[in-house]
């Protein structure tokens, strides 16, 4: 058997400048490139992206990369998605490249919440305590977010009691 296709990602976040760098790179058969963002803290919003695209499926999407830099200056929240979509992805746009963009969104925010909880562990306290000031602090983020977050998953049950 051969493969007729294959993908490998690979995102990693720095801690910069009081900020994060996050930089997201994929290569797949037809395809290969990188996003890197500069994320600045704690109101994530993107101070400056440069990207590559390496090797393209066709001439129109290689061009797409200058679409990423129109996400400069927007804030990772609510919404960003379908900004993304439209902007980097969509039809004048290269959706490879929007997942890029919004794998290296997506690491920026669990790589805020990671520092904070180091942050707040060095400070003693406890998961569960950090959890509880995270939900209540940004409940639209985390509340129904994922199965460890839903209403009535074990966290959230030792949280609201």
């Amino acid at each position: 058997m051969h493969y007729v296709f294959t993908r490998n990602k690979h995102v990693g976040i720095r801690v910069v400048d009081g900020g994060l760098r996050i930089r997201t790179s994929v290569e797949e058969t037809f395809f290969a490139a990188w996003v890197e963002i500069d994320v600045s803290l704690p109101d994530l919003v993107i101070t400056e992206l440069r990207s590559e695209i390496l090797r393209a499926v066709n001439a129109e999407c290689q061009q797409a990369a200058d679409l990423t830099q129109q996400v400069v200056g927007m804030r990772i929240m609510e919404g960003l998605t379908r900004k993304v979509d439209e902007i980097v992805g969509g039809r004048h746009g290269c959706t490879h490249m929007a997942n890029l963009v919004l794998e290296s969104c997506h690491a920026a925010a669990v790589g805020f919440r990671s520092q904070k909880m180091i942050e707040a562990r060095a400070r003693g306290m406890e998961p569960d305590q950090f959890y509880e000031e995270w939900v209540r602090l940004r409940p639209k983020e985390l509340r129904n977010s994922c199965v460890a977050f839903a209403d009535d998953s074990p966290i959230m049950k030792r949280i609201n009691q």
